[in-house]
């Protein structure tokens, strides 16, 4: 379904007194949104080993009916906002002025065209989602008994679109663009050890290059070209199964714990836009079971 603030029925107007006659725009929402719709097909082939391991093959592809972005019209009609404009003294023509006191009460006056940009959510129709994923689960003893307690869980995805669609990224026109939030290239592997009551576990997780939409200081939303990222994490932990502390189990977890930062650029990776490091998150926990 549409967020909320795109079907808000609200409209943000102003007007560039920096042109010449000054240009009316706008954003506002769309009440009339249609949600996102798909007619998505699925196919996955499983292959497991006992109970012990798998590996799976998966491929989809959906044909989107229906979905939603944001678009600015260049040459939208404010007839009706620029209409109950305090009208000043016209120059030339039919065109309201209103009236502009920014720094005294002597009132100036400025023309505003009938024109301009107005950016609103709007369904879009046509294209399609396609790609394949892959994954496994394989512990260490299915390949030699001295591996016993080793193993690893990894899986990729490749995803592609036919979906172009105008938009603004990084404060540069586009006129086409792929699908938003879409990354074309994403893996994940994790390696564990589990015996003795002893668990330690590290993942590294990656995505390529994307268009994000972020959030900004004024709490707008924009398009912005965000750079690939490769995060890790770590967890060690045990569980005693015998003595006093029988079933108490500590746990240790870093998470992002090599400070990858997030990174959006304007056309190329070399122009940075913005550089964000967010540090390492830390956790420590315990768990006790009761036993008779």
């Amino acid at each position: 379904r549409a967020r909320m603030d795109q079907l808000a029925a609200s409209d943000e107007f102003g007007i560039d007194t920096t042109k010449t006659p000054a240009q009316p725009g706008t954003t506002k929402g769309n009440p009339l949104l249609d949600p996102w719709r798909a007619k998505a097909v699925d196919l996955a082939i499983d292959k497991y080993f006992e109970n012990k391991a798998y590996v799976s093959l998966a491929l989809f592809y959906k044909k989107l009916d229906t979905y939603i972005y944001n678009q600015t019209i260049q040459n939208y009609n404010f007839a009706n906002e620029v209409a109950t404009l305090p009208v000043g003294i016209p120059s030339g023509g039919t065109t309201p002025c209103p009236l502009n006191q920014p720094n005294s009460a002597t009132a100036t006056t400025f023309c505003v065209g009938q024109f301009g940009p107005a950016t609103i959510p709007l369904n879009g129709n046509g294209g399609r989602l396609d790609g394949v994923e892959l994954s496994a689960s394989l512990p260490g003893e299915l390949f030699t008994r001295y591996l016993t307690g080793f193993g690893i869980q990894a899986s990729y995805s490749y995803s592609d679109s036919s979906i172009s669609i105008p938009g603004t990224v990084s404060g540069i026109a586009e006129s086409k663009i792929p699908l938003p939030g879409l990354s074309k290239n994403v893996w994940q592997v994790t390696g564990y050890y589990e015996r003795y009551g002893f668990s330690a576990r590290i993942a590294t997780r990656y995505r390529g290059n994307y268009i994000g939409e972020i959030t900004d200081f004024s709490g707008s939303r924009s398009l912005e070209f965000v750079r690939h990222e490769q995060i890790n994490d770590a967890q060690v932990g045990y569980e005693f199964g015998t003595g006093p502390a029988r079933g108490l189990s500590i746990l240790l977890q870093v998470n992002n714990f090599t400070n990858t930062p997030f990174i959006d650029y304007s056309g190329s990776p070399q122009n940075v836009r913005d550089y964000e490091t967010f540090g390492r998150d830390f956790f420590f926990g315990f768990n006790y079971k009761w036993q008779r």
